[in-house]
C-alpha cells in the first residue's frame, strides 16, 4: 500500500481523483452518444437493462473515484486529511466543470 505523508501528496492525490472523474464521465457520455449507432435495436427490456447496468458500474466506478482515498484515510483515522482529499477532489471536478462550459461556449460560437 502507498504512503501520503504530507499535504502535498493529498492534494496531488485529489486532484487526480477528479480529473481522473471527469475522464470516466467523458468516456461514459461518448459511450452513451454511439450506443444507438452500435446497437441500434435496443428496445424494450433489453435496452433498459442495459441503461441499468451501466448505472450501477457507473456509481461504482465513481464512488471508488472519488471515496476511496478518503475512505481509505478514515480508516486510518486521519479525518482531516480525509475531507481536505474530498473537498480537493470535488473542487478539481467543479474546475474541470466550468473548463468544459468555456470549451462548449467557444465551440458553439
Amino acid at each position: 500500500m502507498f504512503e501520503l505523508k504530507n499535504k502535498s501528496d493529498l492534494v496531488k492525490g485529489g486532484i487526480l481523483a477528479g480529473i481522473m472523474e471527469a475522464i470516466y464521465i467523458l468516456l461514459v457520455a461518448m459511450l452513451m452518444m454511439n450506443m444507438e449507432k452500435v446497437f441500434p435495436n435496443l428496445e424494450g427490456v433489453i435496452g433498459v437493462s442495459m441503461v441499468l447496468v451501466l448505472l450501477v458500474l457507473s456509481a461504482a466506478i465513481s464512488g471508488i473515484l472519488m471515496l476511496g482515498l478518503p475512505v481509505l484515510l478514515v480508516i486510518q483515522k486521519r479525518i482531516k486529511e480525509a475531507l481536505e482529499t474530498l473537498i480537493t477532489t470535488l473542487l478539481t471536478l467543479v474546475g474541470l466543470f466550468f473548463i468544459f462550459i468555456l470549451v462548449a461556449a467557444i465551440i458553439a460560437q
